[in-house]
């Protein structure tokens, strides 16, 4: 999805929590997502692409997907403790393939606490995202 159509589609959510919540235009509409425990569209395609990879990495589904994903300690000759939860970036010198599913799915990934990344349900692990989103656009509210 491009940027301008992202951009659009959130602001198309931004007029619906608008519409709803009856706020006024020049008002902040962040605490009305974090009232309505509503994740931005951005936070919500984050939480799918990690809980594919999670499904990917605990389970092997889908098999077409799992030799994509390969930790540093399975790549590595060292092993380190945090090694089984970081996955390899593939590398890659086009702007392209830096926005392509695999090294957004890795850099997600990679950018959570290791307490996430060891949850084994994938309903709790998903539950945990979310707080975890939430707190931070709660973290972003102005005051």
């Amino acid at each position: 999805m491009t940027i301008v159509l992202s951009e659009k589609l959130q602001r198309t959510q931004n007029y619906c929590i608008r519409y709803v919540y009856d706020v006024r235009r020049e008002q902040h509409i962040t605490p009305y997502y974090i009232q309505s425990n509503i994740l931005k569209l951005k936070d919500q395609r984050s939480i799918k692409i990690l809980k594919l990879v999670h499904s990917i990495l605990k389970f092997g589904i889908p098999r077409y997907f799992s030799e994509y994903f390969k930790s540093v300690s399975h790549v590595g000759v060292r092993s380190t403790r945090s090694g089984s939860y970081i996955l390899r970036m593939p590398q890659h010198k086009t702007a392209v393939f830096d926005k392509s599913f695999h090294v957004m799915a890795c850099r997600l990934w990679n950018a959570l606490p290791q307490t996430v990344t060891s949850i084994d349900s994938s309903s709790r692990f998903v539950a945990k995202l979310k707080d975890m989103y939430l707190e931070r656009l709660a973290g972003a509210v102005p005051v």
